[in-house]
């Protein structure tokens, strides 16, 4: 697929748009450890601390938004 920048920027700001679970971003059996202790924490409140906190859909979503906005100055000369 071929694509403008500012073609590949609407498109990627769009989705992000689109409302998600950040859980369905973590695989079904995908347990990320970052601490000493998480081996005594319950699979699934490790799960929901990575899908809620570590991966910081919020501000994902306004880097994406930034991007756009930028897309339709300096990066159309590329």
């Amino acid at each position: 697929m071929k694509a403008s920048p500012q073609e590949f920027f609407a498109i990627l700001a769009e989705e992000a748009a689109v409302e998600f679970d950040p859980i369905e971003l973590v695989y079904p059996n995908e347990v990320p450890v970052f601490e000493k202790y998480d081996q005594y924490v319950p699979n699934e409140l490790i799960r929901k601390g990575f899908a809620y906190g570590i991966l910081n859909i919020k501000e994902m979503k306004e880097r994406i938004s930034e991007w756009e906005k930028l897309s339709g100055g300096f990066l159309s000369s590329e």
